[in-house]
């Protein structure tokens, strides 16, 4: 059962012709998924960087210049170790939340470099940059061909993955191409904390898996049944995961929205339960109750 929630066994980097890394900040290519980009650069697939804003921060216009291209300066420094091609878009920092052309951008990277799998930010990322990219490579994916898949990566919150890659053989390149980003580390300690959760998603993947890549990897036919269980609570979920097996074993709809609708049903019906004079009346016994039977 555990292995509903996260993958018990590693996964080599996905297959691909081409790829397309979608990075909402100079760096974050590195971050999220550099260990893909040497596996997938390893296997002599082509890589190529989309860089959606300029990593400008708040920087004062005076300065502001200079310090966008010192973070064009480490991504490309970062790309000559793992290999990958390079594009920057001329979004501002945080401002892909009204960049209404985003999607369409992404679109246009994708078919010119031949791209039938894309890496974008998880949908649980709280940077506002991060979130808006995954919305937008969400759209662009279902204006996409049917053949092109989505892997979602994680930087500073943790998704809930189906696909944990192995990057122990490349891991040691990774943090190479992260001390490129000098800027952002004089600010925090990231190639540190991202090389912990690396370490940490190798988890449940046995002792010759040093440090894995969390991704969530799902085709536009599948986008719709919520891939990234963004909108799904964890009963939810189980009702989802057990209306996948036969009916007659589980006497459960296949129509997941009508098992929302009996969801829905049920917990009204609770919360009017919980709410009825009966109930109140009724909760010293059931406190009596929990410490009889305990």
């Amino acid at each position: 059962m555990e292995n509903w929630f996260v993958p018990y066994t590693a996964s080599e980097v996905p297959q691909a012709q081409s790829v397309l890394i979608l990075a909402p900040h100079p760096d974050d290519e590195v971050f999220g998924c550099g260990g893909c980009v040497a596996l997938h650069r390893a296997r002599q697939v082509p890589v190529h960087v989309l860089l959606l804003t300029d990593g400008g921060r708040d920087a004062d216009e005076a300065a502001r210049a200079q310090y966008v291209a010192q973070r064009w300066q480490e991504s490309q420094a970062a790309a000559a170790i793992l290999g990958h091609t390079l594009e920057r878009l001329p979004y501002r920092d945080r401002s892909l939340g009204a960049a209404s052309r985003l999607a369409a951008d992404i679109v246009a990277a994708a078919l010119r470099c031949s791209a039938d799998l894309i890496y974008a930010p998880s949908p649980w990322e709280i940077h506002p940059d991060h979130y808006h990219a995954a919305l937008a490579a969400f759209e662009a994916l279902r204006q996409l061909p049917d053949g092109v898949r989505l892997a979602t990566y994680e930087v500073g919150v943790p998704q809930r993955p189906n696909t944990l890659v192995d990057i122990t053989s490349v891991q040691a390149v990774k943090q190479q191409a992260m001390a490129c980003f000098v800027t952002q580390l004089a600010v925090q300690r990231y190639a540190d904390q991202v090389t912990g959760l690396n370490v940490f998603r190798s988890y449940t993947l046995g002792l010759e898996v040093a440090a894995a890549e969390a991704l969530t990897v799902f085709s536009r036919t599948e986008l719709d049944s919520d891939p990234c269980r963004l909108y799904a609570s964890e009963r939810q979920h189980l009702l989802m995961t057990a209306a996948k097996a036969p009916q007659r074993e589980l006497e459960l709809p296949r129509d997941i929205d009508s098992l929302y609708r009996r969801l829905a049903s049920a917990e009204a019906e609770n919360r009017q339960l919980r709410n009825s004079r009966s109930w109140r009346l009724t909760a010293p016994l059931r406190w009596l109750a929990s410490r009889l039977y305990r």
